[in-house]
């Protein structure tokens, strides 16, 4: 792995584990409103599967994004493509 990569990955790992701090703190601090906390009069109100489908969106569009804009260099690899099939089909199937 390249000196700038293992870099990236590093500060992206920092970041996911500070915005999960973050988040938890937040949680902590306010009050849910969605899914079973959310009262009767709240002003903007999605369904379940909406909500459901807008959650796991990125989920699937960014890897499909990243396909189509990477370079084929790193799916040249056969374990490389095997996990994103995977991880599509899954996301695919739900």
């Amino acid at each position: 792995m390249e000196p700038a990569e293992r870099f990236l990955l590093d500060k992206l790992a920092y970041l996911q584990c500070a915005m999960g701090l973050l988040g938890s703190v937040l949680l902590r601090l306010l009050r849910s409103c969605y899914g079973r906390y959310a009262s009767p009069g709240s002003a903007f109100r999605v369904p379940a599967r909406a909500a459901w489908a807008l959650q796991e969106l990125p989920s699937l569009a960014v890897p499909l994004w990243v396909c189509t804009v990477t370079a084929a260099e790193r799916l040249r690899r056969a374990p490389n493509r095997i996990l994103l099939a995977m991880f599509l089909v899954h996301y695919a199937q739900r």
